[in-house]
């Protein structure tokens, strides 16, 4: 069976505003699932590890998707949501392909995550995918990145 680390951000602060963010539930559901129905286990991690923000905006009416009721109803992936790893305590060699997940936290604490950045260079020199949705992408677009020839 294949391994994915599903990697969430810990930053629970837009910016000076004062407003809450964090994962957006939804890019974390839809992408879970999918990976589960392909046969990976999914291993979920965040810069800090342990039990990551929520953006208030995964709830509501209207924002409710097929993908996060299940989740919502799922309580093995709701603990291990809960329950994710420091990335200081992952290695790319342990995994099959990364996932970032979306989130306006993740334009905080990805860009220029240096522990990130030598994941997603890992992987891509090592062939494996990397991938991201929505704000999930700032961790592609940090100096962490390029200064690694990536």
């Amino acid at each position: 069976m294949s391994q994915g680390l599903v990697i969430l951000t810990s930053h629970g602060h837009l910016g000076s505003t004062g407003q809450a963010t964090g994962v957006g539930l939804q890019t974390f559901a839809s992408p879970y699932y999918a990976l589960k129905q392909a046969g990976v286990e999914v291993v979920v991690a965040s810069p800090l590890g342990g039990d990551p923000p929520v953006d208030p905006l995964s709830f509501g009416e209207g924002v409710e998707t097929v993908a996060l009721r299940r989740l919502n109803e799922d309580a093995d992936a709701r603990a291990l949501l809960r329950a994710s790893l420091a990335l200081r305590q992952v290695a790319t060699t342990d995994y099959d392909g990364l996932f970032f997940v979306g989130g306006h936290g993740g334009m905080w604490d990805f860009p220029d995550d240096p522990v990130i950045g030598g994941l997603i260079a890992a992987a891509l020199n090592a062939g494996k995918p990397v991938a991201a949705v929505c704000h999930g992408v700032a961790a592609l677009c940090g100096g962490h990145v390029h200064r690694r020839g990536v």
